[in-house]
């Protein structure tokens, strides 16, 4: 699970079955304890992980639905109380995620995966064709033992999991990859064959013979080697270079792709947090829809292959973005890169290579002059001279200027999809644009 899923959605699974858990017991006993603590599991659940509102929907509709006719009015009081304690503290990632949904472009393509794909992935899984097998025997005996509830909810629960799983696409919500969902598809099965399962089931010739197909497929040496956190002593030798050697006024580009190839992990999204330095376009290689365009996947950058371009062309698009270094980890564009004249190799650790654009124009204003300087929330404008300023950073509709009298609106430039930041300042030299 960890090598297929990655660690923070794997710890997501649980936690949201203990929510869903949590839940039941709310609805079973009526206390105030119970919705607290239900509350409180959500909420460290969708801190842990992005798509924990999906997996605690998709489990806790099922025992909901299950419980409905149990349902009084003072569970309809709490679970709404339960819920604000959910999101409270979440509101520091679901606020600017609501803003940042703009960029990602139209999301109704929400069943789209080919139904093949599911009878791919059954015949070439055998622990998942089991594990299916077994859940349906384990439902028929909730059934005999006329536990309907019981069974209802765990029905509810493998379908609102399997539909997400077989059928959904990526829709958008932390790029939900959709296969991954196979993981708390087995996990929630496996709730419903455990509950059928006895002690003495475990003498049985059958099920010795099953526990071996069970375990045959796991690679255990794989599992024991995958590194949790940042092991790999380059990770912070990478982020120590990249500190002291991309400029503030400047701007990092990372070529990427959607195999994690920077030390088997999310670590394009860490370097802003670790070294200060501001990223372009997406932080892995599934870009958004409207960043396809300046992200740089494989061998693809800015909507072309590298190779097609050609010094003047890429020294173009790269001053257009403030791009001072890029990061790279495939040998071919490394030789690439090498053959272009504007490039020179700053530095290498391990496998990865720093090159430096030599023309470089160390500054966010396209057009016009200021002291720009930018974090995670806020742009702040310092010196500006009198006049218009376009700066290089994507517009957004939810923005605004302090103070109220500086206007900022979207300017087309470029191919780019997604405007950049036009600011109407007057003779006011300094602002702030939030």
């Amino acid at each position: 699970f960890i090598l297929f899923g990655g660690i923070g959605f794997v710890f997501c699974v649980f936690l949201s079955l203990l929510a869903a858990a949590r839940l039941d017991l709310a609805l079973r006993t009526k206390t105030n304890g119970s919705y607290i603590m239900l509350g409180l599991v959500a909420a460290f659940a969708c801190f842990v992980h992005i798509l924990a509102p999906f997996l605690i929907i998709c489990s806790g509709l099922a025992v909901l639905l299950s419980r409905v006719q149990q349902l009084t009015r003072r569970d309809i009081v709490m679970l709404p109380l339960a819920g604000a304690i959910c999101v409270l503290p979440n509101l520091i990632w679901i606020v600017p995620f609501l803003r940042f949904q703009e960029w990602r472009g139209s999301s109704d393509d929400a069943f789209q995966t080919p139904v093949s794909v599911m009878y791919e992935c059954y015949k070439s899984e055998i622990p998942l064709m089991v594990i299916t097998v077994l859940f349906v025997l384990a439902i028929i005996g909730m059934l005999l033992e006329r536990r309907t509830i019981t069974a209802m909810t765990h029905v509810l629960g493998f379908g609102a999991l399997f539909a997400v799983a077989f059928f959904g696409s990526q829709i958008g919500l932390g790029d939900m990859q959709p296969g991954r969902f196979v993981i708390p598809l087995m996990v929630f099965s496996g709730l419903a064959i455990a509950d059928q399962f006895r002690p003495e089931h475990l003498r049985n010739p059958l099920a010795v013979a099953l526990l071996a197909v069970l375990l045959v497929p796991l690679r255990y040496s794989e599992l024991m080697e995958f590194p949790v956190g940042f092991r790999d002593p380059d990770v912070e030798r990478l982020l120590t270079l990249i500190r002291e050697n991309v400029p503030p006024t400047g701007r990092l580009h990372v070529q990427d792709s959607s195999g994690h190839p920077y030390f088997h992990t999310h670590f394009p999204a860490y370097i802003p947090r670790a070294t200060g330095r501001a990223l372009l376009a997406g932080p892995y290689g599934n870009p958004i829809e409207k960043l396809d365009f300046s992200q740089f996947v494989e061998t693809r950058i800015f909507d072309r292959e590298l190779k097609d371009f050609s010094s003047e062309e890429l020294s173009q698009q790269l001053g257009l973005y403030n791009v001072s270094h890029i990061l790279v980890y495939h040998d071919h564009t490394k030789r690439n890169l090498r053959k272009l004249a504007c490039f020179d190799r700053a530095f290498s650790v391990g496998k990865y290579d720093v090159f430096k654009y030599l023309s470089a124009p160390l500054s966010f204003c396209q057009e016009g002059q200021a002291d720009v300087e930018a974090d995670m929330d806020r742009i702040t404008v310092r010196n500006a001279r009198p006049g218009t300023l376009v700066l290089k950073f994507h517009y957004l509709k939810t923005l605004k200027a302090i103070p109220e009298s500086v206007q900022v609106s979207p300017i087309a430039i470029g191919g780019d999809a997604m405007p950049f930041i036009k600011v109407e300042h007057g003779n006011i030299a300094d602002c702030e644009i939030v």
